[in-house]
């Protein structure tokens, strides 16, 4: 390598270490489940407050009851609320319940997930 190619690394390597990457405050802030226990055969709902820093990303949810994917999920996304809702399944008595919400923003992810035992 010569002289002048490893000064031009050197000066690419120095600006990218020197420009620090832009992060975005994406947050899930009060998250809660409606009612407090699920119920098997009744509707169940998780809500939570997502802000994003800038333009709006997307959202996900994701729901498994007993360790298995349940698809039958309406989200709702009204202003900064996210609301997750279903009916859980009447075959899902003692076993647990696992809600996730999830938003993205360019290149920023936050995520959460509320575990439950249904009643």
């Amino acid at each position: 390598m010569s002289a002048r190619s490893a000064a031009a690394l050197v000066a690419v390597v120095a600006a990218a270490v020197a420009v620090p990457a832009a992060r975005a405050d994406l947050r899930i802030d009060d998250v809660h489940g409606t009612p407090s226990a699920p119920v098997a055969g009744s509707t169940f709902e998780v809500s939570g407050r997502i802000l994003f820093s800038g333009a709006v990303g997307s959202i996900h949810c994701r729901v498994l009851v007993g360790g298995r994917r349940y698809r039958a999920v309406r989200l709702v996304w009204d202003g900064s609320a996210a609301r997750c809702s279903f009916v859980v399944p009447a075959n899902a008595r003692g076993k647990v319940l696992a809600v996730g919400l999830a938003a993205a923003e360019g290149g920023n992810r936050a995520r959460t997930t509320l575990r439950y035992r249904v009643a």
